[in-house]
């Protein structure tokens, strides 16, 4: 009987580590053989941009008609008596009422809109700014 010289045995660890190793990457990064894993596309990043009520106390500040990119003749004044400015990203060249606030639990747009308003209109609770309602005016 023959026995396998040391150089065939080196060679032949070698081809089996290659072998191993090749299966390990391929399993990283997803290609074994029935893999159904689909790649996950990062979300889209939101941006939000500064929208101006313009309408008067008798208008709804949650509807978007009721807001425009330009700035108002009378600036906001932090005298709460109305909306004036909120954040919000656009949808259609209005802000998006129904987007995610990042950095709160599940709140939109539109719900902080609704707590800011809620605050002017409470006598029991002081007039409150959040991350979507920016400044107050007066009326």
């Amino acid at each position: 009987m023959k026995t396998p010289s040391l150089f065939t045995l080196i060679l032949a660890f070698l081809a089996i580590g290659m072998s191993a190793n090749a299966s390990v990457m391929d399993k990283k990064k997803g290609k074994n053989k029935g893999n159904t894993e689909e790649a996950v596309e990062p979300a889209a990043t939101l941006v939000f941009s500064a929208w101006y009520f313009n309408g008067s106390v008798s208008n709804d500040p949650t509807d978007p008609d009721n807001y425009t990119s330009t700035p108002p003749s009378t600036p906001c004044d932090q005298l709460p008596e109305q909306i004036c400015e909120i954040s919000a990203p656009a949808s259609g060249g209005k802000p998006d009422m129904a987007a995610p606030v990042p950095g709160t639990s599940g709140q939109t747009v539109l719900s902080q809109i609704q707590d800011a308003h809620d605050s002017l209109n409470n006598e029991d609770r002081e007039p409150t700014l959040n991350e979507t309602v920016q400044a107050f005016r007066s009326l």
